[in-house]
């Protein structure tokens, strides 16, 4: 795909009454307007493809997506590798190092194996030695451009552009077409909730025993999760699977378009997937797992569309959280409980408004919600008619992205950093630990 050689976005000052009046009566408008210019920076396919490595311990500085296996923390840095913290003991998380993987915002463990996205390749990486991680192999080019990577620009002669650096210009504008090159850029952020049906109280086991080879615990803001020995990642409009039978060499199976675009989490949950949409929450079964088929779907207004699934007093929810925002539309704010007992036909019991909720878990009939700048919110569901009427707790002055209720502990991801709490007793939580960013990088 060729890519745009810049970028321009333009900052218009308003214009004086006079000068305004004067352009209206000679049909012009011009005025000096302050233009920023991003230039790609590019790094070759082969270089991409050679920077997985590790690094000394780093501080966070902006962290994506949340991932737990084996005492262990994975924290991604956005657009650059993972943070690899030692979560042992939960009161002092240590920061052992880094593993660098150009392009990553997602990630899965399965066996001793970080499967991650690096750009448009799937990387399978040996994590048992997290000082020492060995990339075993390389799916190159399974993701599309466009479909997976929203920061991803590619040219073809020039490779990867691996950032924009901005320059600053003043220029005439004609201010009737605000320059005629209005434009944006966003920034793509996700985090990973992984495994369908959980013992939270219980450690993964590092060792099998011959059964099944154990899989890590990701977050709501999923694009990849595992299910036995499958593992299944969403694309902006792709479900696609692999078989991670052999966990160092995942092998891609299928391949289902789901939508025209906009498709960002999924969640396991007993033989399904539930996977968010911009428009609404599509499942799919297992039944053959490795050619997931459609099920059924629950639609909604335009918005970014997490999803989690639990049983609340003997019937089954999903609880989908809707946010607007620039890429996300208008929608409101609002949690949705939707009755998924019956999987054929969901169907919406209740709506709450929020803030602009985001990543969320469910514990024991205990909801976990980031409600972004409104920070970490608690609820008693086991009423889903009555949830606004029982908040728990609430946690302020932090940006909560992303939760994982893990037993005796939930782990926190956001803006802010790493946040752990004890939730032991669900009505007397405490701040146990925390990672914060470093404000001044």
């Amino acid at each position: 795909m060729a890519i745009m050689k810049k970028i321009w976005l333009y900052f218009l000052p308003v214009l004086a009454i006079s000068l305004s009046f004067t352009g209206c009566l000679q049909d012009t408008c011009v005025t000096k307007g302050i233009v920023y210019e991003f230039s790609p920076v590019y790094m070759s396919k082969a270089e991409v493809r050679a920077s997985v490595g590790v690094e000394a311990a780093r501080e966070l500085i902006n962290p994506g997506k949340l991932y737990y296996y084996y005492n262990f923390l994975l924290i991604n840095e956005i657009n650059e590798g993972f943070h690899v913290i030692d979560n042992s003991n939960p009161e002092n998380p240590v920061n052992l190092s880094f593993i660098k993987v150009p392009g990553s915002h997602d990630m899965a463990v399965k066996g001793d194996v970080l499967y991650a996205d690096s750009y448009m390749d799937l990387v399978a990486i040996s994590i048992i030695d997290p000082n020492n991680p060995v990339e075993l192999s390389r799916d190159e080019d399974v993701f599309e451009y466009g479909s997976w990577h929203p920061s991803l620009w590619a040219d073809e002669a020039q490779g990867i552009a691996v950032r924009f650096d901005r320059r600053e210009i003043e220029q005439e504008v004609d201010c009737a077409n605000n320059g005629g090159q209005g434009g944006w850029m966003r920034r793509n952020v996700f985090i990973d909730f992984t495994a369908a049906t959980l013992d939270n109280s219980a450690e993964p086991a590092l060792e099998s025993g011959g059964g099944e080879v154990p899989t890590g615990i990701g977050g709501s803001m999923a694009r990849f999760t595992l299910v036995n020995n499958y593992m299944y990642v969403v694309t902006e409009t792709d479900l696609l699977s692999f078989d991670v039978s052999n966990t160092a060499d995942p092998m891609k199976v299928s391949d289902d378009r789901i939508s025209w675009g906009g498709v960002e989490t999924i969640y396991p949950f007993r033989g399904s997937l539930f996977i968010g949409t911009m428009t609404g929450m599509f499942i799919y079964s297992l039944d053959d797992p490795a050619m997931p088929t459609y099920t059924s779907q629950f639609t909604h207004a335009r918005a970014c569309d997490p999803v989690v699934v639990a049983d609340v007093q003997g019937v089954t929810y999903a609880f989908v959280t809707l946010r607007e925002g620039t890429r996300c539309g208008g929608a409101p704010n609002q949690l949705h409980v939707v009755n998924v007992q019956n999987l054929t036909n969901p169907v919406l019991v209740a709506s709450y408004d929020m803030n602009n909720p985001q990543g969320l878990g469910v514990q024991e009939e205990i909801l976990y919600l980031c409600d972004g700048d409104a920070g970490l919110k608690v609820f008693d569901v086991s009423d889903v008619n009555k949830i606004d009427d029982n908040r728990m707790a609430r946690f302020k002055n932090i940006d909560a992205y992303d939760v994982i209720p893990l037993g005796k502990y939930a782990l926190m991801i956001g803006k802010d950093g790493f946040f752990q709490y004890d939730i032991e007793d669900p009505n007397n939580i405490t701040l146990v630990s925390s990672i914060p960013v470093n404000r001044e990088n």
